[in-house]
């Protein structure tokens, strides 16, 4: 209500508001009450939309009553604030429409169902919506023409009241009634038939607007989306108009199609969105037929034991009056039948009074109290009884009486007698979640998890805290989820009351989650460190870093003697992790001035210790005298902590600027300046005015401009886009927005040059244009910053933005009229003023840096600091200030723009002068805007970055000697008065310079130095080098002393990217002591626990240059670092592996580390390159799960099993666990660990797909052969019954097998997977020869029979006779049952054969010359490849007995390993031989297996050329499941998001089809539109352009559309054929023509001419339509199969169209032979 997504209507809004408000003054107190409680958003906490707490609380108030009449709800002394909220029109409507309101169903929504009631308490929602509504139409005046014309503004939404329509209709209005009727009608309509329209048809008592809608309905046909919107929508108004429409259903059969379906779900309720809805149908829709019949048979339904017929009857009552339904179910109730208990929890839902919901279900959770089937009825029930969600807010909700123990439970008695049965089920689960599926209904489930009952408990103890409750809850406080557990700990725990409760609180210090952290602060809240210190000594054995922050924090809030007894303990204990938290105690208490203990007492303590390991020794060294003082001395030494940088300056304004910086004789630097900010905005803003006029005109002018889009790839006109004319994503940002990049470069050149003139009009156009772009277009200036724009500028800022916008001038702004709420405002006009300016600031940079210098010396000397902050709230309405005043300020939505803009210039220094004078003002503007901070919002957050100046600029006032190095540590180093982001910052830009200056040694190319300034740049950066090494090695050093307690800069460190040397890693090792290495910081970074922060320096430490083994030898000497911990050290920093194989003396190690991150990470594509020294496989391929085994073997012989085994264990660190399971997986196959049966029976139970790769990888038998049959076979039926599932899964399914069969073939040991199928497929035809032969049965002789093309049949013979069928005797003879199988399996073979040779001739799979060979040799294989034309080099021919023979009859010799392919048409095409070959295919009458000579060929066409789009097949409508079928037989896939892609793996090329359509719709909807066909890199995902796709790929995507588009056509003739298809059927007709000996038949591009003798006829070699000459259309009946048997196609694939067009040549070439009169009647 009164909410919009305009920015003007909600302005507008709130002032309509406010006069309401004060309009309501003049009315009664109720009245006044009622119209602020209206407009109440926030009350104790919870926010509310307009209307939305009065409706919650008059719900309250009202759900005990029994009947709620409409004046319980609106009484009529409010009437006076109704009429003035809507009108007295609409209040009037409004009464209208409520006094019906109880004749529709009050539910609504997705969950709705067709409900009604006579009490208007279940309408409450329904009326404030409608109230609100006609709020929103009072306010926006708008009738019902307008609305459901839609002609209201722009941003309203949620208009269209269909109750309003339907009143409109039942009043008589004829415009609207008509307008309703126009959409219903064929005709084009003036109005949409919306959701609301539709529903306002069903509302309404118009019994003409239904029947039409019935006649629409039966005339959807395919329109699956109509038929959906009225299905869905008859349930929503009268009882009558619903019975009118389900009786044309009914009688309709309409039951077919999925949108009917969905709809009977949802009136009934009988599924929710997103069910499975195939189950629900035709009896659903005959009980509610017999029930419109005879409503008195819903009565015999409820004593049915069948749930859906029970749901039913129970419906039938609420679609009358839900009071009717309750009463139904209060009978059922008492019914002794389980399974209705669990329906009655489903109709629960419909029912909207909460109170009477909860006495239900606790009345039949009471019941099964006992039961062992109180699982199921909690699962069912518990969500009315209790559902509280997050206990983030329950304490705040029970202390403001939002939440109240009454209104769930009576008392307390009932409140215990709910947990008792909460905690029995509890137990009855054990620790697990319980799903019940089905339940309910055969579709349906429910569940349970031990989380949602341990809450319920624990918010019923919240509720009554007593002891016993309280000790009870304990036990079960862990099933709750970890994000909500701490509230429950913190609300009931608080304050513990007793020794059980102490001791609870104490034990959850351990929990890992934030209860963990709860319990900490209840401990010290209530000091229980004095009654449990050695508990929590205890829990210090733990490793978890943040819990041991936390316990040793507790152990030193003690006082020095009890502390004392606590290092004793810890100190003496055997466990380290303990003793090192002693150590770390000690180092904290005496690192102070003071120390806690004297020398004397540590050195006992640390005495305790007999044999400290690394990591003791490092903590105990820390507290030695000699490390003491050299720790206090280490900052001082670094640098001047005291140092504060002094530089005075005096302004002095000059006609000439010097070339030098001086100083005065105070010693003071002179800052010229030639003058002040005014200047810089000389023209008015009427020149300006005319400026932006004349350019809008001139853009007008060219507007017809057309030019080639690289975003649209196309040819657009300028009228439309302004867009990029060419490639610029390889070029630097800084690059990108050149006005060389964009259409009519010179024009805007030449209008800079005469109409701007000058870059001073340019900065002053760009500047008052830009202030109102972007995020600041809806913003306006406040009066102080008026006022400092005024002071400053001498003139409104807005003022030439504000006269634009009344101008409505084109292309200025993005929309005429200026729409402040769009987006992006700016239009053509702005966007060339910022091109212009972006292109000749760079030969103006001195100008600018002058007006930077103007306003900076402005904004030091005479803006107050307190307006460079501005104080806001945050969400929970805490006050922080935002710096909104400084060059480095958050501009997108500033109004201080052109200051900022200004300030900015300052960074463009370019000489010594300019940039001491730039740092003078900058660092005087950092101090003035930090010293205001200081000294007034320290208490305060602070949002943005304090300084402008960073580290390149310290370190280049270094070089100049303006300042000292202290700078640069200071600015990293003191972090007082930093926010975390700026630390963040500090650390992140120290690492990147030096890793900048690390490239300049090493002489890499480093593209990032081109966005800074180059003065003195490398200088800078040697400087910060240099420096920053030393800063680096303290807070290393810093950081390898610490023990659980972090430093300051513990968290900062992980900016930290790069550290060197060996001293360094055997330090991190030594520190790290037994601690495991964090993952996370492996992969995301972390926190600042000693463990997170210690292993990202490992990972981040690389030798220096002269580092060896010799020198890691050396270092580790005396150390306790492990050879496993070497191992760890390598895998997860693998910069170290070399160094550590050498030094362990293990070969095999670097092999053996590279073959785990290959196999088990994400691997880093910097390594591409080295693990290709190891393996062929790509990377893709090992992330997707191939696998390598020799690569496997080789590690393992040389590293032997044991250390391999803590490879693979170090390996963890690495890789999440599934990939490190699979690692394991891989490895226990090839080493045979995994048995092949078990493994089967595993891979078929749970079809886990890492099984599946691992299978192929198990050692192969003795007889290999064999045995890689057997699991090919098996690959081969997994395959098969993959089809069942969906399109997703058979996907990822079908990937897997894609990689078995690859490690099946590196097994095998070839080359390629190809290779292996081949030689499978042609061991299972030398497995079935045996059946062959023929085999005596009684007297019948039995064999298969393979044909010229391949293909086999059973061959029944008796005394040499073929019988048409098998004697019933022997058909249960078991060699039948046999050979029935074994056909089967031939059939499969020819069929997969097929489909892999012609997938190899669109791949271009090479073979090697004894692979055809052998491939000969295969009964079904060989046929098929007789047929083919082969390439080998440049020569084409057929292969026959080892040689090519061509068609010219020139054979070439193939040798063994001569390679072969074979021929694509594109081949044939280029060769110019293919007529040649497809006339020889018709002499010889070949049967190719597939379409190779007579493919069709798709070319690039002029068009295509140059974009990376091809239009080719958009508008052309197809049917969605057979689009989908056929290209799933061309390896596409369809993919849920990613819609139809085809995948080019070898080529890494994706090609995709885009269309308006959902793929995974049912078959019955509408027909998708084909859009473009794009081509993608796949790996980059970047389009590709069409020039650049190989012609082979090209070809064959376009073909498969070519497929779709004239086989799945919408419509019974064929679309348009494609050329291609044309050309290949003129070919075919014409060797047929020959064939027949017809002389009579010529042909045309697209047609076959017939001279007959009764007439000329042409036949359409697309469409296959006839003509006859000077005559009409002759539409010719299917054609006789006799006919079509006679005409030769030269290939086996289903082509029926061209068989098709082939017989009507026939026929008419002779139509002095037609007999069929009804053909003999068309021809004139």
């Amino acid at each position: 209500m009164l909410r919009f997504y305009n920015y003007e209507l909600n302005e507008k809004a709130k002032e309509y508001i406010e006069k309401i408000k004060n309009d309501s003054k003049k009315l009664d107190k109720e009245n006044q009450k009622f119209i602020e409680d209206i407009f109440l958003t926030k009350k104790n906490e919870t926010y509310y939309s307009y209307g939305g707490y009065l409706g919650s609380a008059l719900t309250q108030e009202l759900e005990t009553k029994k009947d709620v009449k409409f004046n319980d709800i609106f009484p009529k002394s409010i009437y006076p604030a109704l009429k003035l909220l809507m009108g007295e029109k609409f209040f009037k409507i409004f009464i209208e429409i409520s006094k019906n309101i109880t004749n529709y169903p009050f539910s609504s929504g997705y969950n709705r169902r067709m409900v009604r009631s006579k009490s208007y308490f279940n309408y409450i929602e329904l009326l404030f919506n409608l109230l609100r509504n006609f709020v929103d139409l009072y306010f926006l005046n708008i009738d019902v023409i307008t609305i459901i014309k839609r002609e209201y503004e722009k941003g309203v939404y949620g208009i269209d009241n269909p109750y309003y329509i339907a009143y409109e209709i039942d009043n008589g209005n004829q415009e609207v009634i008509d307008l309703i009727k126009g959409a219903l009608g064929s005709q084009k309509s003036e109005i949409d038939l919306t959701y609301n329209n539709m529903k306002a048809i069903f509302i309404s008592n118009n019994k003409e607007l239904i029947e039409l809608t019935g006649k629409l309905l039966l005339a959807a046909k395919l329109q699956e989306g109509v038929r959906q919107q009225i299905c869905e929508n008859m349930d929503s108004g009268l009882q009558e108009n619903f019975e009118y429409m389900f009786k044309i259903i009914y009688d309709n059969n309409l039951i077919r199609f999925s949108s009917v379906k969905r709809a009977l779900a949802t009136w009934t309720g009988l599924a929710g969105e997103g069910a499975d809805i195939s189950k629900i149908g035709k009896k659903e829709l005959e009980i509610i037929n017999k029930l419109i019949d005879n409503p008195k048979y819903e009565d015999e339904l409820l004593k049915s034991d069948d749930n859906i017929e029970v749901y039913l009857g129970l419906w039938n009552k609420s679609t009358r009056d839900i009071k009717y339904s309750v009463e139904a179910i209060e009978k059922l109730l008492k019914s002794s039948k389980y399974h209705i208990k669990l329906l009655i929890s489903y109709y629960l839902y419909v029912i909207v009074n909460t109170t009477y919901k909860r006495e239900i279900a606790k009345k039949v959770i009471k019941e099964y109290g006992d039961s062992k089937k109180i699982v199921e009825i909690l699962a069912c029930y518990l969500n009315f009884v209790i559902n509280y969600g997050s206990a983030s807010n329950l304490k705040r909700n029970i202390e403001n009486g939002e939440i109240e123990p009454k209104t769930y439970f009576k008392n307390k008695n009932e409140a215990i007698e709910f947990f008792d049965i909460l905690e029995k089920a509890l137990n009855l689960m054990d620790g697990k979640d319980k799903l019940f599926d089905p339940c309910i209904f055969p579709w349906f489930y429910q569940s349970i998890r031990t989380n949602t009952i341990a809450t319920a408990m624990a918010l019923i103890t919240v509720f009554y805290p007593d002891d016993s409750l309280k000790n009870r809850m304990m036990k079960y406080l862990k099933e709750i989820d970890t994000w909500n557990r701490n509230y429950y700990l913190e609300i009931l725990f608080e304050k513990p009351s007793n020794k059980e409760e102490k001791d609870f609180v104490i034990a959850m210090l351990s929990d890992r989650s934030d209860a963990g952290i709860a319990a900490y602060e209840i401990v010290k809240d209530n000091n229980l460190i004095k009654e449990y210190p050695r508990e929590i000594e205890d829990l210090l054995r733990l490793k978890s870093g943040d819990r041991r922050k936390k316990l040793i924090d507790l152990l030193m809030s003690q006082d020095k003697k009890s502390l004392l007894l606590s290092i004793d303990n810890l100190i003496s204990a055997k466990n380290e992790n303990k003793r090192l938290a002693a150590l770390d105690i000690l180092n904290q208490t005496n690192s102070k001035e003071k120390p806690l203990y004297d020398k004397k007492e540590v050195k006992n303590l640390i005495a305790k210790i007999s044999a400290p390991t690394d990591a003791e020794k490092i903590l105990i060294e820390n507290l030695s005298d000699k490390k003491k003082k050299e720790s206090e001395n280490t900052l001082n030494k670094l640098y001047n902590t005291e140092y504060k940088l002094d530089l005075p300056y005096e302004v002095k304004n000059v006609e000439k600027l010097s070339k030098t910086i001086k100083k005065n004789k105070k010693g003071e630097y002179i800052i010229e300046t030639t003058s002040n900010p005014k200047k810089f905005f000389s023209k008015s803003t009427d020149d300006l005015f005319e400026i932006v006029k004349k350019l809008s005109e001139l853009y007008e002018k060219n507007e017809e401009y057309e030019y080639f889009g690289y975003y649209t790839k196309d040819y657009v006109l300028l009228r439309d886009k302004f867009e990029p004319i060419k490639d610029f994503s390889g070029l630097p940002h800084n690059e990108r927005g050149r006005l060389s990049n964009r259409p009519l470069e010179n024009v805007w050149r030449n209008f800079y040059k005469k109409e701007i003139k000058d870059f001073p009009t340019l900065l002053q156009l760009y500047l008052l244009l830009m202030i109102g772009m972007e995020g600041r277009n809806n913003k306006e200036l406040t009066e102080v910053q008026e006022n400092i724009y005024m002071k400053m500028l001498g003139f409104d800022v807005m003022e030439l933005l504000n006269k634009l916008k009344e101008a409505n001038l084109k292309y200025v702004f993005s929309t005429i009229p200026y729409d402040p709420t769009t987006y992006h405002p700016a239009g053509r006009v702005i966007d060339i003023i910022g091109l212009l300016y972006r292109d000749y600031s760079e030969e103006n940079k001195k100008y600018l840096f002058e007006f930077g210098k103007a306003v900076g010396l402005y904004v030091l000397e005479n803006i107050d600091p307190k307006y460079m902050v501005e104080e806001t709230k945050n969400y929970r309405n805490e006050t922080y200030y935002k710096i909104v005043l400084n060059a480095v300020a958050f501009v997108y939505t500033n109004m201080y723009y052109i200051i900022i803009k200004a300030l900015e210039n300052l960074e463009e220094f370019y000489d010594e002068k300019s940039f001491i004078e730039a740092f003078v003002i900058r660092y005087h503007l950092d101090e003035k805007l930090n010293e205001y901070i200081n000294e007034n919002l320290k208490e305060y957050k602070i949002d943005g970055h304090r300084r402008d100046l960073g580290l390149r600029n310290y370190a280049i006032a270094v070089n100049l000697k303006i300042a000292e190095k202290d700078l640069i540590y200071k600015d990293i180093l003191e972090l007082d008065n930093k926010s975390e982001d700026e630390k963040r910052v500090a650390f992140s830009s120290l690492d990147n310079y030096m890793s900048n200056y690390r490239n300049i040694l090493a002489k890499k190319e480093d593209k990032s130095l081109a966005k800074f300034n180059p003065f003195m740049l490398n200088e800078a950066l040697k400087i910060i080098y240099d420096e920053g090494r030393k800063i680096v090695d303290y807070l290393v050093q810093n950081e390898l002393k610490r023990g659980d307690s972090p430093t300051k800069y513990s968290e900062l460190l992980h900016g930290i990217k790069r550290i060197e040397g060996i001293d360094y890693l055997v330090q991190i090792l030594q520190a790290l002591g037994k601690e495991t290495l964090d993952r996370a910081a492996y992969y995301w970074g972390g926190n600042d626990t000693k463990k997170s922060v210690l292993s990202h320096l490992l990972k981040v430490c690389y030798p220096a240059e002269k580092d060896n083994s010799k020198e890691l030898a050396k270092k580790l000497k005396g150390t306790d670092i492990t050879e496993q911990r070497l191992i760890e050290v390598a895998m997860y920093s693998s910069q170290w592996i070399e160094i550590i194989e050498g030094y362990l003396g293990w070969k095999g190690l670097v092999s053996g580390c590279y073959y785990f991150q290959a196999h088990m990470s994400d691997v880093d594509r910097n390594k591409e390159g080295l693990i290709a020294k190891y393996t062929p496989i790509s990377i893709d391929d090992l992330m997707d799960g191939a696998f390598d085994i020799n690569w496997f073997n080789s590690a393992y012989k040389e590293l032997g099993a044991k250390r391999f085994e803590m490879l693979y264990d170090s390996a963890k660190y690495i890789s999440d666990g599934a990939k490190h399971t699979r690692a394991r997986m891989f490895a226990d196959a090839v080493l045979g660990n995994l048995k092949l049966k078990e493994t089967e029976k595993k891979i078929e139970d749970k079809r886990n797909k890492d099984l599946v790769a691992s299978y192929s990888l198990i050692p192969l038998l003795k007889d290999k052969q064999k045995d890689a049959l057997h699991r090919y076979q098996f690959l081969q039926k997994f395959l098969k019954e993959s089809k069942k599932f969906g399109a997703q899964r058979r996907a990822s399914e079908a990937k897997a097998i894609n990689i078995s069969l690859e490690n099946l073939s590196r097994n095998m040991g070839y080359s390629d997977v190809t290779r292996l199928i081949w030689n499978m497929e042609t061991a299972l035809i030398n497995e079935m020869k045996e059946y062959f032969e023929p085999k005596k049965l009684d007297d019948v002789d039995v064999y298969i029979k393979i044909d010229d093309l391949g293909q086999s049949e059973i061959i029944y013979e008796k005394a040499g006779k073929e019988l048409k069928s098998l004697p019933t005797k022997l058909k249960k003879d078991k060699y039948i049952e046999a050979i029935k199988e074994v056909h089967k399996n031939l059939k499969e073979q020819y069929r997969r054969s097929r489909k892999m040779l012609e997938e190899a001739m669109e791949d271009g799979t090479e073979f090697y010359g004894y692979e055809i060979e052998n491939l000969m040799t295969n009964p079904v294989i060989a046929p098929i490849l007789k047929s083919l034309v082969f390439k080998m080099g440049n020569d084409l021919g057929y292969y026959v007995d080892k040689k090519l023979k061509s068609v010219k009859k020139k054979s070439v010799a193939v040798k063994d390993d001569s390679l072969l392919k074979i021929a694509h048409c594109f081949d044939l095409f280029e060769s110019g031989e293919w007529s040649a070959y497809q006339k020889d295919i018709f002499d010889r009458e070949l049967k190719q297996p597939f379409k190779q000579v007579f493919r069709e060929l798709y070319v690039k066409t002029v068009d295509e050329k140059g974009r990376d789009k091809s239009l080719r097949y958009a508008g052309h409508q197809v049917q969605p499941a057979k689009t989908v079928a056929l290209l799933k037989t061309r390896r596409w896939i369809i993919d849920g998001q990613e819609g139809l892609e085809k995948v080019y793996y070898k080529e890494n090329i994706i090609a995709k089809i885009f269309a308006l359509a959902d793929w995974f719709s049912p078959a019955d909807i509408e027909a998708p539109t084909l859009e473009e066909v794009q081509f993608f890199d796949r790996k980059t995902f970047k389009p590709i352009l069409i020039d650049d796709v190989p012609d082979l790929i090209f070809t064959e995507v376009m073909r498969d559309i070519d497929l779709v588009v004239s086989v799945a056509h919408i419509g019974d003739v064929d679309p348009e054929a494609s050329h291609s298809t044309i050309e290949m059927r003129k070919a075919i007709v014409e060797f047929n023509c020959k064939l027949f000996k017809l002389k009579n038949v010529t042909f045309t591009e697209n047609h076959a001419l017939i001279k007959g003798e009764r007439a000329d006829y042409s036949i359409h070699l697309g469409s296959g339509l006839i003509h006859q000459k000077a005559g009409s259309a002759i539409n010719v009946l299917p054609v006789h199969s006799q006919h079509r048997g006679r005409v030769f196609l030269p290939f086996i694939d289903d082509d029926p169209k061209t068989a098709e067009i082939m017989a009507k040549v026939l026929l008419f070439a002779q139509d002095d032979k037609i007999k069929d009169v009804f053909i003999l009647e068309q021809i004139k």
